[in-house]
């Protein structure tokens, strides 16, 4: 256990901290949860007929579409 925490403190010594390779993995990934909100809230204003064409039940749109963005 220590050796595997003496290397794990070594790589990030050897990699420094880029604040800008960071912030925008950050801002895709609330990009990509923002994408998955709009999409499940889009889901919940399907006509049953549409929901019928993409082959999904009403209920089935509703558990979707009411589930936190962050959640898969």
């Amino acid at each position: 256990m220590l050796r595997s925490a003496t290397l794990k403190l070594e790589f990030f010594a050897e990699r420094p901290l880029n604040i800008r390779a960071l912030l925008a993995r950050a801002r895709r990934q609330v990009a990509e949860w923002y994408e998955i909100h709009r999409q499940r809230h889009a889901l919940l204003g399907l006509s049953d007929a549409m929901l019928k064409d993409i082959g999904i039940g009403r209920a089935d749109a509703f558990r979707e579409g009411t589930k936190p963005f962050w959640r898969s």
